[in-house]
């Protein structure tokens, strides 16, 4: 009897991990629904700038939770994106936040940090750094599309924002 009463009060439900996932795929069905509208690389510049925020929002969570510095990168040349780990700490986060990303190749890919940060490995490219505690380095990223450009940045309150403009305007 006591070995059913053990098995009844096993606690059930999601991880916030599994949760966040969803947000995303719910994210960028509703984007891709919303995008209707506008030319294929206008959409699909869109669409990488909400991917873009939604990955680093749940990169973010992921520091906060797992208590490590996570770096993140962007490659114009490639029109791609990676986190990595600082100080190459173990791991317990999940192996596919660090995979990289490639944006689709009708959007081209700019950035801007404003405070540069160098990591021990002696990389030289700038990176932004999402803290354990949640903070953010400021930066700008451009998704780039055919007749509109999509602004990805913080706010006053260290939340990413997106903006649209027409192209070459900021």
């Amino acid at each position: 009897m006591s070995s059913h009463l053990l098995k009844a009060s096993k606690q059930t439900g999601f991880t916030l991990i599994e949760i966040m996932v969803v947000m995303v795929i719910l994210a960028v069905m509703a984007a891709l629904i919303a995008g209707g509208i506008q030319s294929g690389g206008d959409r699909n510049a869109k669409l990488e700038a909400q991917r873009f925020i939604a990955v680093v929002n749940e990169v973010r969570d992921e520091a906060v939770i797992s208590g490590k510095n996570i770096l993140l990168s962007l490659d114009e040349t490639q029109s791609s994106y990676e986190f990595t780990l600082q100080h190459n700490q173990d791991t317990t986060v999940s192996e596919s936040l660090f995979e990289p990303r490639l944006v689709h190749k009708s959007v081209s890919l700019k950035w801007e940090v404003f405070e540069h940060f160098i990591s021990d490995q002696g990389n030289a490219r700038p990176q932004v750094l999402i803290s354990s505690l949640g903070e953010v380095t400021p930066f700008r990223a451009r998704f780039l599309g055919e007749e509109r450009d999509f602004l990805v940045a913080l706010n006053e309150d260290g939340e990413l924002f997106m903006e649209s403009k027409a192209s070459g305007n900021y």
